[in-house]
């Protein structure tokens, strides 16, 4: 049976491999109903969504872009910079979204990873950047219903003009970008190895890595693996 809760529906893994939307190991892509062309053609129309490749509009070092997004849970607006000013120590920044198989995948592991980071001092905060209009279940009420039931260990904010995306660069969820106490870019790659249907357990032990190198004040982890996931869901132009 899909979770439910208020009007969201989060599917279970064994629907997601059955749905429409198809992840395969680098590409994503949704296969929309066939459909006739002007000339009576039948035309099978697949949008291709590339997942994540290494993003260079935020160089390690750089300041994290300041935001200020809902917190549907609280219905309150969420800074990055009074949550670092109130933790102290850094800030994990996770651009993640409720459909996703590759957030599902790692959803225990991101509350655990809350709690730890919380008593590091070092803040976490979740950000949805989908649009809900081809999402609904990444909407306002279902990020509200997720943070309520499972991501009860930092903020999930919505991203609803994708601006904060766009400002870090980031084209997937799950994509993490860890900061240091100053707010610099220390650390934008993968959680692990572990992918959906995958054998690897998921330990997070690249992410996990580079958090105890920064508490110890060393220098960054090098190379850092990008993220894999599913594409962000950006507005369609009208």
């Amino acid at each position: 049976m899909p979770f439910v809760t208020n009007s969201c529906v989060f599917p279970t893994v064994q629907q997601l491999r059955k749905s429409s939307t198809r992840y395969t190991s680098g590409t994503c892509f949704r296969e929309y109903p066939k459909q006739r062309n002007k000339i009576g053609r039948v035309c099978n129309l697949v949008l291709w969504a590339m997942v994540k490749t290494s993003s260079l509009e935020l160089p390690l070092g750089s300041l994290a872009p300041d935001f200020r997004l809902l917190e549907p849970k609280s219905n309150s607006y969420i800074s990055l910079l009074e949550l670092n000013m109130h933790h102290g120590q850094g800030a994990l920044v996770v651009f993640m979204c409720n459909h996703c198989p590759f957030v599902r995948h790692i959803s225990e592991h991101l509350v655990q990873l809350g709690t730890y980071l919380k008593s590091q001092k070092i803040a976490m905060v979740g950000i949805s950047p989908n649009d809900p209009d081809q999402f609904p279940e990444d909407g306002v009420e279902c990020i509200k219903a997720r943070a309520e039931t499972l991501y009860t260990t930092f903020p999930y904010v919505f991203d609803e003009t994708q601006q904060v995306a766009k400002a870090y660069g980031a084209v997937c969820t799950p994509e993490f970008f860890l900061f240091d106490r100053s707010l610099r870019l220390y650390y934008h790659g993968q959680l692990d190895d572990s992918r959906p249907n995958s054998t690897v357990p998921v330990t997070g032990k690249d992410l996990r890595n580079a958090i105890e190198l920064m508490i110890q004040e060393k220098a960054p982890p090098f190379p850092q693996t990008p993220s894999v996931g599913c594409s962000i869901k950006w507005k369609r132009e009208v």
